[in-house]
């Protein structure tokens, strides 16, 4: 079955082109030009992946990625932004978004991006169904953590990132090693991505899933 992409992108060129690329790369694309309309589609389900632009009418893309994810979506989402500021990226991560890519941008980069984040999203399925974490579970198959009593959507960010450390509780894992094995940036990249995403994560699992090691890195603490 084809993967379906949800493009939101106001600038009619660039949408009918993205679309028409990756249905070239046999995807089912679709696109829609505002972040009002990228909501009702998210809420209508079906997606595998959405490329949501920053500078959308109506609402935009922050708000309409916070708005997604607040209603406990967990579609991966890859932020398109044409600002390249750290602040504007920390935005976006903020918001929920799994991945960023700043404009402009080579069709080879956004397809090797598009790629890896639907890889992910099929690898969790391979995965054990829950993953128990000291005061918390992961239910991977709905995407949520339960903690307290509640139950928190995850992004697949958010769920590479946690099974990645649970796989390894037996060690620290580095913010170097984080960045490079979850992100797959490149050795010595100076970025607060993970401690950004560790922060939101502690919010859904509770402070002592994950510790932090001081001056070494992070280690999951099983249950």
């Amino acid at each position: 079955m084809k993967a379906r992409i949800l493009v939101v992108e106001d600038e009619d060129l660039i949408r009918r082109g993205l679309v028409d690329a990756l249905a070239h790369r046999d995807y089912a694309a679709h696109g829609v030009a505002d972040g009002e309309a990228a909501v009702r589609e998210a809420k209508a389900g079906g997606w595998d992946l959405i490329l949501l632009d920053v500078m959308l009418p109506r609402l935009d893309g922050f708000s309409a990625c916070r708005r997604i994810r607040e209603l406990a979506i967990g579609t991966p989402i890859l932020m398109l932004t044409a600002k390249d500021a750290e602040d504007d990226k920390v935005r976006g991560l903020e918001a929920g978004a799994d991945d960023y890519l700043t404009k402009p941008f080579g069709l080879k980069e956004l397809m090797a991006r598009v790629e890896a984040l639907l890889r992910r999203a099929r690898g969790h399925a391979a995965r054990p169904a829950v993953l128990r974490l000291a005061g918390a579970e992961i239910d991977l198959g709905r995407r949520v953590a339960i903690h307290a009593g509640r139950e928190e959507p995850l992004t697949d960010r958010a769920l590479d990132l946690v099974c990645y450390l649970h796989e390894r509780a037996d060690r620290v894992v580095t913010r170097d090693e984080l960045l490079q094995a979850v992100w797959g940036y490149a050795a010595g990249v100076q970025s607060r991505t993970a401690d950004i995403h560790l922060v939101k994560l502690r919010k859904k699992i509770g402070p002592d899933a994950v510790e932090t090691v001081r001056g070494k890195g992070y280690r999951a603490k099983p249950a």
